[in-house]
């Protein structure tokens, strides 16, 4: 995996030695944990709805890591 930030980069090798992230225009946030509970327990500390602005911010703060839309997809299933 390769740090940058608080991003990661999930980045698997295939058989091959290449990886399977040929485009990076091709990845998308996968927010760990899922960006709705992180702004679910943001919301239940401060006891009222997030504003628009603590949204951003809370989404902007937290962890996630950079993966190719099609492993985004095969994974989804996995969460609880």
């Amino acid at each position: 995996m390769l740090h940058s930030g608080s991003a990661v980069l999930d980045n698997h090798l295939l058989s091959d030695g290449k990886t399977d992230m040929a485009d990076d225009a091709n990845l998308v946030p996968r927010f760990i944990p899922a960006l709705a509970a992180i702004l679910l327990a943001a919301e239940d500390k401060k006891g009222e709805p997030l504003s628009h602005d603590e949204v951003l911010s809370t989404r902007d703060n937290a962890t996630c890591i950079m993966m190719t839309a099609s492993r985004s997809t095969s994974r989804g299933s996995q969460r609880t």
